[in-house]
């Protein structure tokens, strides 16, 4: 909240992430925070250092103007459900499963 009252749009934001894939509610408040800066006209880059996983990774990318990270950075985005059934829905009708 001090950043949205002090900065001025035009003004450069940087975000230095890092995350080895949290939940997607932890990215949800991610995703907030940096389209609360872009809708007051800031521009927003984000810094990997380290390692970037997950939904974090599809929040920095879809979101930031610039995406910055490190030679040595891990970058990953989630990966896609598998095309054939696990043991687990064995036997199940996954067609019929819709999301809320």
């Amino acid at each position: 909240n001090l950043l949205t009252t002090l900065a001025q749009p035009g003004d450069s934001v940087l975000f230095t992430i890092r995350s080895v894939g949290e939940s997607w509610g932890d990215c949800a408040a991610l995703a907030s925070s940096i389209a609360r800066l872009r809708r007051r006209g800031m521009r927003i880059t984000c810094s990997i250092d380290q390692e970037l996983r997950g939904p974090a990774f599809l929040v920095a990318a879809a979101l930031a103007d610039n995406l910055i990270a490190a030679p040595f950075a891990l970058l990953a985005a989630p990966l896609p459900p598998p095309s054939t059934p696990t043991s687990l829905f064995a036997g199940a009708d996954l067609r019929s499963i819709s999301s809320v």
